[in-house]
């Protein structure tokens, strides 16, 4: 009898322990059974082809993370190596917290998504202009409030509404931490308190950290994180690691890809949030371009002709993150990265993994991986800027270089090496005279290096050729204004 229960406790051992393993050398995205070695392999090439030390990725397949793993380096100058507990600044990404809350509140009957923020807690800052009190927590999740990204960018001595609310597009971090301040005067508990009652501590999200301070008087606060990665430029060179002393609801957390994602599914999945109010994600709030894109509450929305996409990106300085998900397939991936040129892996992740139909999402995008780009700015980490301009040299003799490209690397150079980047693109003007982003991307160049009349001069034939991916008008504005003065 004895025996008899020794082998079957050796069986489910063996059997427990060959399903385990199995569990670890494949997962099933998009319909496909996918090979975790080759999937590792092809991203750590991917990363270091492109010179970005680190990423965390989580890939959702039928609404469960199916697979997660971290890459790569937290610090170059250091080159220790990241692990799954490693966190990355999750940006713009860190927003999604709030709306959770957002929602969460509204259905329960707390929060009026159509009142007027003001009523709950009125903001000095913004009794300047009478339009603020029309301005809506339906309003700030959909950054349609009018408000702008951040007091510092325009008059740092004044918090602007720059458009009426409610009628534009204007993406505002500073609407996000209003709301967050109305939301703690409603409950009369802080930002992390209520966050911890809410997400952190029923989503077991042990590797999301809200600041880099402990505070002892609140029993759940993890502490400081110890395990972080540091943010690189577009050379894998470190900048210094901010670290937010409080908590900022527009940008200020920490976290893992895999805990974004249980945070992502607990909005989505509907076992947290009623589908009532889940459709409210879905209300387009703004249309961008055309009517296939719309900014959601919370997300951006992305219409295609047999699914939806929801999408959200991160962008920091040194960090890059991205969301992508489809309401139909229930599939999608979320990733974060240590890097100012991480999101350029977004459509290979994409390809390797959930497979959605992005169609036109990287419109004004640099070239995603791989590109010529990248394998020239390889040949100039791994030999030099001469080796790379003989590259450029040959491509184009064999024409195997394109207006892209040589824009892209002037653009990626400008705030690297100045003289290296007009040089590119001085050959850019030479071999595309009709590229405006070339004339636009030499202008900012001549502005860098104080030269305003010349910079003038490419920023007006930028206009003349038709640029438009972002408002050159102030700089041109901004010399006419500094001439009329003189």
């Amino acid at each position: 009898m004895k025996i008899l229960i020794l082998s079957i406790l050796s069986l489910l051992c063996h059997t427990t322990l060959d399903l385990y393993g199995q569990s670890n050398k494949y997962f099933t995205s998009s319909g496909r059974k996918i090979d975790v070695n080759s999937f590792d392999a092809d991203i750590r090439k991917m990363i270091e082809e492109m010179g970005v030390p680190a990423v965390s990725l989580a890939v959702i397949n039928n609404n469960e993370i199916v697979y997660s793993n971290t890459y790569g380096v937290k610090s170059t100058s250091k080159n220790n190596k990241a692990n799954k507990n490693t966190v990355f600044e999750s940006c713009s990404l860190g927003k999604s917290f709030l709306v959770f809350v957002v929602l969460k509140m509204a259905e329960e009957g707390k929060l009026d998504l159509d009142k007027p923020v003001f009523e709950y807690l009125p903001n000095q800052k913004l009794e300047h202009d009478p339009r603020y009190k029309l301005i809506t927590p339906r309003m700030i999740i959909s950054h349609t409030s009018g408000l702008e990204n951040w007091q510092r960018y325009n008059d740092e001595n004044k918090l602007e509404i720059l458009k009426t609310p409610g009628e534009a597009f204007t993406y505002s971090g500073e609407g996000i931490n209003y709301l967050a301040a109305a939301i703690e005067a409603i409950l009369g508990r802080s930002y992390a308190e209520y966050v911890n009652d809410m997400i952190i501590g029923p989503l077991d999200l042990d590797r999301t950290f809200l600041n880099f301070k402990s505070h002892a008087i609140i029993p759940f606060s993890k502490g400081t994180p110890s395990n972080f990665a540091t943010g690189h430029n577009s050379f894998a060179e470190e900048f210094t690691k901010f670290r937010n002393s409080e908590p900022i609801a527009a940008g200020g957390i920490n976290q893992t890809a895999e805990d974004y994602a249980k945070l992502f599914l607990a909005t989505f999945d509907g076992d947290f949030l009623s589908e009532d109010i889940r459709q409210e994600i879905l209300k387009p709030a703004i249309y961008f371009d055309d009517s296939t894109r719309y900014m959601g509450h919370g997300y951006a929305v992305l219409l295609y002709e047999n699914d939806t996409i929801i999408s959200f990106s991160g962008n920091n300085r040194g960090y890059k993150g991205e969301i992508l998900y489809s309401t139909i397939s229930k599939n999608g991936f979320v990733f974060f990265s240590n890097s100012d040129r991480g999101k350029l892996m977004t459509s290979q992740l994409n390809s390797m993994s959930a497979r959605l139909p992005l169609g036109s999402y990287f419109k004004g995008y640099f070239k995603q991986y791989p590109s010529k780009a990248i394998q020239l700015l390889q040949v100039y980490r791994e030999k030099s800027s001469e080796s790379m301009f003989k590259h450029i040299a040959k491509m184009h003799e064999s024409g195997k270089i394109d207006e892209d490209t040589m824009n892209e690397l002037g653009d990626v150079f400008l705030y690297h090496d100045l003289t290296i980047s007009k040089n590119i693109l001085e050959m850019s003007i030479k071999w595309y005279p009709n590229s405006a982003t070339a004339y636009c991307l030499m202008g900012h160049a001549y502005k860098q290096s104080d030269d305003t009349s010349r910079s003038y001069k490419y920023f007006l034939k930028a206009k003349a050729l038709g640029f438009d991916l972002w408002n050159i008008d102030r700089y041109i504005q901004e010399y006419e204004n500094s001439q009329a003065s003189r």
